[in-house]
């Protein structure tokens, strides 16, 4: 008699369970076609097992396959005799939100199945629509281990970061259950270094017991702040195996690119006063970029938690063009009225290659220099490579500095044309001082440098007595001819 009714009661639970998941199949919608249109389009529970006598979350994803906003968005919920309310907001065409309904399961709860009934309510253009659902949650034995987390550090992590999680776990079963394990929840990203999980051994009824982990992030699923699920597994006093899921958190999981290129300046929490349905509001921020950041795109990790609690977690791409830096440089002199090749070093120091780069050089403003084969291919210059020019430069025969303008054009890791421009000098001979300066503005073109060139002479008081000398010179010399011919002149006058 007593195995009938226990079959009786288990066919009663799975005839229960498939009529309340074919009326969440089939929930009905009031809402008229052209409107907005809200359906249940998936839900879970927090945590993953429901226990008789524990608090209970219904995570719902609801979605607006309409064409119009769903708005004012409530949800009227009841279990057995309990009913709740709860206010979701607006709901754009096309999009989803999650909400979470919290219940509690009674303590002498015997079914092992509670039904929670859905009464979805929202307005459009056509009025007020409600559509119905029904959601199954399967009721599971007592609770035979209760999981806290106590501190888990730090608040963001990279992928190859340990985070640091302490719990606090208690046998509150009534019972003594073996084969306690702690380990990172399956997909969630995370793993134990050198172990799948940490085994704890037995644990006696209402012992307590606190429990130092180490989690290593690889890859989540997705960024941003989320919380990080832990998995407890154990033994029962019925030698079932059972599980707990204890989340941490939450934590801000970052992307590896984002890792030191990106970060924002100031106040990295923006507050909006409130954003109407179908109004649209800008805020500026600041981000510092790493000079250190290589052209590319990178992943900056964004979360969006509105006044109820939902929340959006997802990223927003950043476009980093970052310029490589080239150093111009010519260390060599030529002497006076020659044709001489010069060589002229053009070196990467910048974080990112270039590529399809020439180089072109020609002679500066009233330098009187004269270049040939001043154009040479360069191809593809990676970081802390460099190449040097050879141009032919025929120089003049006064000795000094000479102005050479370099121009390399090339393109850079986002396929970007760019170049720059150096004024470089040319030291003919033995030069004394010169002076010469070039100056980056910054898109990628030096400012012509001033230069002052000493041709040669002797100097007095800054003053070139070589020209004074030369007149002088021809002076007397004339002076010596006139006085010598007046000579003559007189000689023979007195014959």
């Amino acid at each position: 008699m007593t195995n009938n009714i226990r079959w009786f009661a288990a066919f009663a639970a799975v005839l229960m369970m498939g009529i309340a998941a074919a009326a969440t199949a089939s929930s009905t919608t009031s809402s008229t076609s052209g409107g907005s249109a809200i359906q249940v389009s998936s839900y879970s529970t927090i945590p993953d097992t429901v226990y008789r006598g524990s608090y209970a979350q219904l995570q719902l994803n609801l979605g607006n396959s309409g064409t119009e906003t769903a708005q004012s968005v409530t949800i009227d919920y009841n279990y057995g005799t309990d009913e709740s309310y709860m206010s979701v907001g607006d709901i754009g065409s096309g999009s989803s939100t999650i909400t979470a309904l919290p219940f509690h399961v009674p303590d002498g709860y015997n079914g092992a199945v509670i039904v929670v009934y859905l009464k979805v309510i929202y307005q459009d253009s056509g009025g007020q629509h409600t559509t119905y659902a029904s959601i199954p949650v399967s009721i599971s034995g007592k609770n035979s281990v209760s999981a806290d987390v106590l501190g888990a550090t730090p608040s963001e992590i990279y992928p190859g970061d340990a985070l640091s999680v302490i719990l606090s776990l208690k046998d509150i079963g009534g019972n003594d259950i073996s084969d306690v394990a702690v380990e990172p929840y399956p997909d969630s990203g995370f793993f134990l270094n050198g172990t799948s999980a940490i085994q704890l051994g037995d644990m006696r009824n209402g012992e307590s017991r606190n429990v130092s982990i180490s989690l290593v992030m690889s890859s989540p699923p997705s960024y941003g702040r989320q919380m990080v699920p832990i998995l407890i597994t154990y033994q029962d006093e019925l030698h079932n195996r059972a599980n707990e899921t204890v989340y941490a958190g939450p934590i801000g999981m970052m992307s590896s690119n984002t890792k030191w290129a990106l970060s924002p300046l100031g106040s990295s929490r923006i507050y909006f006063d409130g954003i109407k349905t179908g109004e649209t509001k800008n805020v500026n921020v600041t981000i510092g970029i790493s000079s250190s950041a290589a052209a590319g795109y990178y992943d900056l990790p964004v979360s969006i938690i509105s006044g109820n609690g939902q929340s959006w977690n997802g990223s927003m791409g950043v476009l980093v063009q970052a310029t490589p830096e080239l150093t111009i440089s010519n260390g060599q002199s030529v002497t006076p009225g020659n044709e001489s090749k010069v060589p002229i070093k053009i070196a990467n120091t910048g974080n990112s290659a270039i590529r399809s780069a020439y180089v072109s050089i020609e002679p500066g403003p009233d330098s009187g220099l004269r270049v040939t084969s001043g154009t040479e291919f360069i191809g593809t210059l990676n970081v802390d490579d460099s190449y040097t020019a050879q141009p032919t430069v025929s120089v003049p025969f006064a000795t000094g500095s000479y102005p050479l303008s370099v121009t390399v054009t090339y393109r850079d890791s986002m396929n970007q044309e760019r170049n720059v421009t150096k004024e470089i000098f040319l030291d003919v001979g033995n030069s004394g001082s010169f002076s010469g300066s070039g100056s980056f503005n910054g898109n990628g073109t030096f400012a012509r440098g001033q230069f002052t060139r000493n041709t040669g002479g002797i100097r007095v008081f800054g003053i070139d007595i070589v020209p004074i000398a030369a007149v002088l010179a021809v002076l007397g010399i004339g002076y010596f001819i006139w006085i010598k011919k007046f000579k003559r002149k007189k000689e023979e006058q007195r014959k």
